[in-house]
């Protein structure tokens, strides 16, 4: 997240990369938050899903993959529907973003004991609020080289990260949706072996 999705930090020099205006931008803007509206509604069908742990890392993997498209299509600035597939991509990130913030916090919730949930979800949530500090680092790659090169590099770096978590995290990516409820270590006796 803090290397790829907060790309919306700097939506306004990709605005400029695409010959567009303020309509523009309100076009990008608004594809992510309709994007991201679709992922919600797709992703509340598949909370019991048995493949949630694919599912997730799958939504990281492919909005990667759309940011990627993303970042070719501000490359290409001004040329013939680079525009429109920009508009295209940023709502495909909104959509893959969606899904995997959604069953990220789904995991985290049920998976973690009740007396650890707090302090997790306070992580989950510090990490979350850190992601303005991602669009200072693709600031940097884009004032130093270009806007669309700060896209490409943080989108390949959640590809690498994402691509050896699904090879090396076999138990993530086993996470049955079915059984979530189950699977955590139950609170009571964790107390209990906490007090021995």
């Amino acid at each position: 997240m803090f290397f790829g999705f907060s790309f919306n930090q700097l939506m306004p020099a990709f605005v400029d990369s695409l010959g567009a205006d303020e309509i523009g931008f309100g076009a990008l803007m608004s594809a992510v938050g309709l994007g991201s509206a679709v992922g919600t509604v797709l992703v509340s069908s598949i909370q019991q899903y048995r493949h949630l742990g694919f599912t997730m890392l799958a939504g990281l993997l492919f909005g990667a993959v759309a940011l990627v498209g993303f970042g070719i299509a501000v490359f290409y600035g001004t040329t013939r529907f680079a525009f429109e597939a920009a508009v295209v991509f940023a709502f495909l990130v909104g959509v893959f973003g969606s899904v995997y913030l959604i069953t990220s916090m789904t995991v985290l919730q049920i998976q973690v004991p009740d007396v650890l949930r707090g302090r997790v979800m306070g992580i989950h949530i510090i990490s979350f609020y850190l992601m303005p500090l991602g669009g200072l680092f693709m600031g940097v790659i884009a004032s130093a080289y270009d806007d669309s090169l700060a896209v490409l590099v943080g989108a390949f770096v959640v590809l690498g990260i994402t691509v050896v978590a699904m090879i090396s995290q076999h138990d993530i990516r086993r996470i049955d949706g079915r059984n979530l409820s189950e699977s955590g270590p139950n609170s009571d006796e964790l107390t209990e072996s906490a007090k021995a």
